[in-house]
């Protein structure tokens, strides 16, 4: 018979393997409002402007990492995930209306938030998560290295 703390760990795990998949995945059915096609949006003064390759691959970044953070809020007990979270939010939109530069400094911010907490709690954190964090997060770094 499986505990209790196996269980949540085993659908811990399930859960975020779940939520990292479907981030790195494009939505099929549904568009955002300011989505006019397959590669232009409105921007916010209304001009129709091409999507960048380089705000799609920062968005997926970030709702990658939002994924599993959450994932890792579940772990341990940390504010400062919150924090990262909401930097990761917002970077997100930036990428999403060609913001390039504004969305890696939040990017930025978020990583820094993110490698103090893993600092902090790389003990108390699970193997499997904490490597997957640490591959997330130089992923991210290489890629503001590359297109900042």
């Amino acid at each position: 018979m499986i505990a209790k703390s196996q269980k949540f760990v085993l659908s811990v795990l399930l859960a975020s393997v779940l939520l990292v998949s479907m981030a790195f995945v494009p939505a099929v059915t549904a568009q955002p409002e300011n989505e006019l096609a397959d590669g232009f949006i409105i921007d916010s003064n209304g001009q129709i402007t091409p999507k960048s390759v380089v705000g799609e691959l920062g968005e997926n970044i970030c709702d990658g990492l939002i994924a599993v953070l959450w994932t890792l809020d579940h772990v341990i007990d940390d504010d400062r995930i919150e924090d990262a979270q909401d930097d990761l939010s917002e970077a997100a939109d930036a990428f999403r209306n060609n913001n390039i530069s504004r969305g890696m400094d939040y990017l930025d911010y978020a990583l820094s938030t993110i490698w103090d907490i893993l600092y902090d709690w790389a003990s108390q954190i699970p193997s499997w998560l904490y490597n997957e964090l640490v591959d997330l997060l130089n992923e991210a770094q290489d890629f503001i290295d590359q297109y900042s």
